[in-house]
Protein backbone atom coordinates (compact mmCIF):
# COMPACT_ATOMS: atom_id res chain seq x y z
CA UNK A 1 0.00 0.00 0.00
CA UNK A 2 2.70 2.26 0.83
CA UNK A 3 4.24 1.79 -2.81
CA UNK A 4 1.22 2.48 -4.52
CA UNK A 5 0.04 5.17 -2.69
CA UNK A 6 3.52 7.17 -2.87
CA UNK A 7 3.70 10.33 -4.99
CA UNK A 8 5.26 9.60 -8.02
CA UNK A 9 8.42 11.51 -9.08
CA UNK A 10 7.61 12.75 -12.45
CA UNK A 11 9.94 12.62 -14.97
CA UNK A 12 10.02 14.87 -17.81
CA UNK A 13 9.68 13.99 -21.43
CA UNK A 14 13.34 14.62 -23.28
CA UNK A 15 13.79 15.24 -26.89
CA UNK A 16 16.98 14.39 -28.86
CA UNK A 17 19.44 17.03 -29.04
CA UNK A 18 18.31 18.85 -25.78
CA UNK A 19 21.25 18.70 -23.06
CA UNK A 20 21.11 15.86 -20.23
CA UNK A 21 21.56 18.09 -16.80
CA UNK A 22 21.68 16.24 -14.00
CA UNK A 23 22.09 17.93 -10.62
CA UNK A 24 24.75 16.72 -8.35
CA UNK A 25 24.66 17.13 -4.78
CA UNK A 26 28.22 17.85 -3.41
CA UNK A 27 27.63 16.61 -0.11
CA UNK A 28 26.55 13.21 -1.09
CA UNK A 29 28.39 12.35 -4.96
CA UNK A 30 31.71 13.31 -6.13
CA UNK A 31 31.63 15.83 -9.02
CA UNK A 32 32.86 12.96 -11.98
CA UNK A 33 29.58 11.79 -13.28
CA UNK A 34 29.85 9.28 -16.32
CA UNK A 35 27.24 8.87 -18.94
CA UNK A 36 26.44 5.79 -21.13
CA UNK A 37 24.98 6.62 -24.56
CA UNK A 38 22.52 4.05 -26.09
CA UNK A 39 24.53 4.38 -29.04
CA UNK A 40 25.06 0.89 -30.47
CA UNK A 41 29.10 -0.67 -30.48
CA UNK A 42 30.55 2.01 -27.90
CA UNK A 43 31.11 0.60 -24.92
CA UNK A 44 32.95 3.38 -23.91
CA UNK A 45 31.55 5.77 -21.16
CA UNK A 46 31.63 9.79 -20.93
CA UNK A 47 32.96 11.18 -17.80
CA UNK A 48 32.11 15.20 -17.13
CA UNK A 49 32.89 17.05 -14.27
CA UNK A 50 30.12 18.17 -12.24
CA UNK A 51 30.53 22.50 -12.05
CA UNK A 52 28.47 24.73 -9.94
CA UNK A 53 26.02 26.98 -11.92
CA UNK A 54 26.16 30.82 -10.58
CA UNK A 55 24.07 30.67 -7.62
CA UNK A 56 22.96 27.63 -8.04
CA UNK A 57 23.22 23.91 -7.90
CA UNK A 58 26.20 21.66 -9.27
CA UNK A 59 25.50 20.36 -12.13
CA UNK A 60 26.90 17.35 -14.86
CA UNK A 61 25.86 18.44 -18.39
CA UNK A 62 26.17 15.99 -21.66
CA UNK A 63 25.69 18.13 -24.64
CA UNK A 64 26.01 15.09 -27.37
CA UNK A 65 22.33 13.38 -27.21
CA UNK A 66 21.53 12.85 -30.67
CA UNK A 67 20.58 9.43 -30.53
CA UNK A 68 17.15 8.69 -28.82
CA UNK A 69 17.03 5.81 -26.03
CA UNK A 70 18.33 5.22 -22.81
CA UNK A 71 21.39 7.26 -21.03
CA UNK A 72 22.69 5.73 -18.10
CA UNK A 73 24.10 8.68 -15.11
CA UNK A 74 25.94 6.47 -12.86
CA UNK A 75 27.07 8.96 -10.10
CA UNK A 76 30.13 7.64 -7.38
CA UNK A 77 29.45 8.40 -4.02
CA UNK A 78 31.94 9.91 -1.59
CA UNK A 79 31.52 6.63 -0.07
CA UNK A 80 32.47 5.17 -3.50
CA UNK A 81 29.28 3.71 -3.64
CA UNK A 82 27.74 3.26 -7.28
CA UNK A 83 24.08 4.39 -8.12
CA UNK A 84 22.87 4.50 -12.06
CA UNK A 85 20.29 6.59 -13.03
CA UNK A 86 18.73 6.27 -16.23
CA UNK A 87 16.92 8.71 -18.40
CA UNK A 88 14.86 7.85 -21.62
CA UNK A 89 15.26 10.41 -24.82
CA UNK A 90 12.68 10.36 -27.66
CA UNK A 91 12.45 11.88 -30.83
CA UNK A 92 10.22 14.13 -31.31
CA UNK A 93 6.20 13.12 -31.81
CA UNK A 94 5.82 15.15 -35.52
CA UNK A 95 8.66 12.93 -37.12
CA UNK A 96 6.32 9.89 -36.88
CA UNK A 97 3.50 11.84 -38.19
CA UNK A 98 2.41 9.95 -41.53
CA UNK A 99 -0.03 12.36 -42.83
CA UNK A 100 0.10 12.98 -46.32
CA UNK A 101 1.56 15.66 -47.81
CA UNK A 102 1.43 17.88 -50.92
CA UNK A 103 4.23 17.07 -53.76
CA UNK A 104 4.63 20.99 -53.34
CA UNK A 105 5.10 20.82 -49.46
CA UNK A 106 7.25 17.77 -50.45
CA UNK A 107 9.63 20.29 -52.56
CA UNK A 108 9.61 22.53 -49.76
CA UNK A 109 10.97 19.78 -47.40
CA UNK A 110 13.63 18.36 -49.88
CA UNK A 111 15.05 21.45 -51.30
CA UNK A 112 18.71 20.36 -51.37
CA UNK A 113 17.85 16.81 -52.64
CA UNK A 114 17.12 15.75 -55.89
CA UNK A 115 14.74 13.62 -56.51
CA UNK A 116 11.71 12.75 -59.23
CA UNK A 117 7.88 12.58 -58.17
CA UNK A 118 5.31 10.09 -59.73
CA UNK A 119 2.03 9.93 -58.53
CA UNK A 120 0.66 6.28 -58.52
CA UNK A 121 -2.18 7.09 -60.47
CA UNK A 122 0.17 7.85 -63.41
CA UNK A 123 1.53 4.84 -63.43
CA UNK A 124 0.60 2.02 -65.67
CA UNK A 125 1.82 -1.19 -66.77
CA UNK A 126 0.84 -2.81 -69.85
CA UNK A 127 2.25 -6.32 -70.08
CA UNK A 128 2.16 -6.00 -73.75
CA UNK A 129 4.86 -3.15 -73.74
CA UNK A 130 7.03 -4.63 -71.12
CA UNK A 131 9.92 -6.28 -72.47
CA UNK A 132 10.20 -10.21 -73.36
CA UNK A 133 7.48 -12.43 -74.12
CA UNK A 134 4.57 -13.25 -71.49
CA UNK A 135 4.50 -17.14 -72.04
CA UNK A 136 0.76 -17.55 -70.20
CA UNK A 137 -1.63 -16.56 -73.03
CA UNK A 138 0.66 -18.87 -75.96
CA UNK A 139 0.61 -21.64 -72.97
CA UNK A 140 -2.65 -21.64 -72.37
CA UNK A 141 -3.59 -21.78 -75.72
CA UNK A 142 -1.77 -25.05 -76.32
CA UNK A 143 -3.29 -26.72 -73.21
CA UNK A 144 -6.70 -26.11 -74.77
CA UNK A 145 -5.52 -27.38 -78.14
CA UNK A 146 -4.00 -30.26 -76.47
CA UNK A 147 -7.36 -30.96 -74.52
CA UNK A 148 -9.61 -31.10 -77.25
CA UNK A 149 -6.77 -33.55 -79.22
CA UNK A 150 -7.07 -35.70 -76.52
CA UNK A 151 -11.03 -36.20 -76.17
CA UNK A 152 -10.77 -36.42 -80.22
CA UNK A 153 -8.30 -39.35 -80.03
CA UNK A 154 -9.93 -41.04 -76.99
CA UNK A 155 -12.88 -40.63 -78.71
CA UNK A 156 -11.61 -42.25 -82.18
CA UNK A 157 -10.15 -44.91 -80.00
CA UNK A 158 -12.51 -45.49 -77.87
CA UNK A 159 -15.45 -48.72 -78.49
CA UNK A 160 -18.63 -47.78 -80.38
CA UNK A 161 -21.23 -51.03 -80.70
CA UNK A 162 -22.16 -51.32 -84.49
CA UNK A 163 -25.70 -49.73 -85.43
CA UNK A 164 -28.23 -51.97 -86.32
CA UNK A 165 -29.63 -52.24 -89.65
CA UNK A 166 -33.39 -52.07 -89.29
CA UNK A 167 -35.42 -54.79 -91.05
CA UNK A 168 -36.78 -53.66 -94.48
Amino acid sequence: QNYLAAGREIDPSRQVGVPLEIVVDPQKYQPQVEFLTPAEGTADKIVVKAEPQDGGPTVAKLTDTDISGIYGVQLTGNDNTQELREVAYNVDAAEGDLSKISSEQLASELTDVAYEFHRAADLYFDSHEMQGFNLSESLLYVLIFLLVVEQLVAYSASYHPARRQGAS
